[in-house]
């Protein structure tokens, strides 16, 4: 929030975009492989409205060679609520390029699947709020149970946030989701250690 409002967003999240194509290119020098992974950065508001944006991606992409399939960038429903047309017409740009957007923390609003609407994403990422209650709490299961059915009919990735224990993956593999994050699926790492694993 204190960045927001000394807008001071755009500017981390370019720190963000160059390190984390500074990091891709020292990974493809080490693992001797063009493209060695697949990342996500999240975006905020500022920058989905930043008329800018664009240019600025397309000029990183070809100073760091990174290729555009690998990069998924997360937005928010706040986030992309800032200027929808904006919005809208970047991620448009960027996806025509080959990055994915993914709808963050879907679920956690009101007008979640309004957005579904409104903004072209390759994939939604189901809230942990209900992720968590999933293996306990029948309400939860069904809501999560419904996200993953309209990802499907809209023919979306769905990932689900907090897949923190057995019981909770097995109930997500139940409904159909097999794509997560989550201390369950990989705890946390330093970052050097990503360059240590070769």
């Amino acid at each position: 929030p204190v960045a927001e409002r000394y807008d001071l967003m755009r500017t981390i999240d370019r720190w963000v975009i160059e390190r984390a194509f500074s990091d891709y290119r020292r990974l493809v020098r080490m693992r001797d492989d063009p493209t060695p992974a697949e990342f996500s950065v999240n975006l905020s508001g500022h920058t989905l409205s930043s008329p800018d944006c664009a240019e600025f991606m397309q000029a990183k992409f070809a100073e760091h060679g990174v290729p555009p399939q690998c990069l998924y960038f997360e937005i928010t429903e706040t986030a992309a609520i800032a200027n929808v047309e904006r919005a809208r017409g970047l991620i448009e740009t960027l996806r025509g390029l080959g990055v994915r957007f993914l709808l963050d923390d879907f679920g956690s609003g009101l007008s979640s699947f309004n957005y579904l609407k409104h903004f072209p994403v390759d994939g939604i990422k189901v809230d942990g709020l209900f992720v968590k209650g999933v293996a306990k709490n029948y309400l939860d299961y069904a809501l999560v149970e419904s996200i993953q059915k309209i990802g499907v009919s809209l023919g979306l990735q769905t990932i689900a946030e907090y897949v923190e224990t057995e019981e909770i993956a097995k109930k997500l593999t139940q409904i159909g989701i097999t794509l997560g994050q989550g201390y369950y699926l990989a705890p946390p790492r330093p970052w050097e250690a990503i360059f240590e694993a070769g």
